[in-house]
């Protein structure tokens, strides 16, 4: 287990394979974790206002993220315990998010779009939840709510496109567009896209 201050900190983790990461707070290294045995290791952040980033790689990842636990595919997975806020950060690369609205806030970073498919965020919910986008200043940012009780936004930025909300048949999808001339566009498919 990795510990912070127990005083407001901004934490950093980079899983850099399946059984080992890079640890910092404050911008300062604190831990390099290696050879962990199981795949997971924890960040308890203590007492505090603690801000948590999971950062991925320049390449195409696969994040699954609660506010419990954070993995991205073929590296550590991280327990996190305290955190206020979570953040995930997809760097370069085509990345899939696929994240859990919590208690706290979620923050998620695409990163730099490499053209398509670019990053995709899918929205795990339970079925009959309703989802509300509210559109950011930008055509790849903004965020989503639901009407589970006690849970926070999922913020999104350099996110080209939202996938299938996860839920086996939410209940109501509403987009608010901005108070400038908006174009919204909503393809309807199937399961596969």
């Amino acid at each position: 287990e990795v510990q912070s201050s127990g005083g407001d900190d901004n934490v950093r983790v980079q899983p850099t394979s399946a059984s080992s990461a890079t640890v910092t707070q404050d911008g300062q290294p604190i831990v390099n974790v290696s050879n962990v045995v199981g795949g997971t290791f924890t960040v308890n952040t203590l007492a505090g206002t603690d801000d948590v980033t999971i950062d991925g790689s320049n390449a195409a990842d696969t994040f699954a993220a609660t506010s419990a636990l954070v993995t991205i595919t073929g590296r550590l997975a991280v327990n996190l315990l305290g955190e206020e806020s979570l953040a995930l950060d997809g760097h370069d690369g085509n990345d899939i998010f696929n994240v859990t609205p919590a208690a706290i806030p979620i923050f998620v970073d695409g990163g730099d779009p490499i053209g398509l498919p670019g990053d995709i965020l899918n929205l795990i919910v339970a079925a009959g939840t309703n989802v509300l986008f509210n559109a950011g200043p930008e055509n790849d940012s903004g965020s989503l709510t639901t009407n589970i009780a006690g849970t926070e936004p999922v913020s999104l930025d350099q996110i080209e496109r939202i996938g299938p909300i996860d839920g086996g048949g939410v209940g109501t999808a509403t987009i608010n567009g901005t108070n400038g001339a908006d174009a919204i566009t909503i393809i309807a498919r199937d399961a596969s896209f």
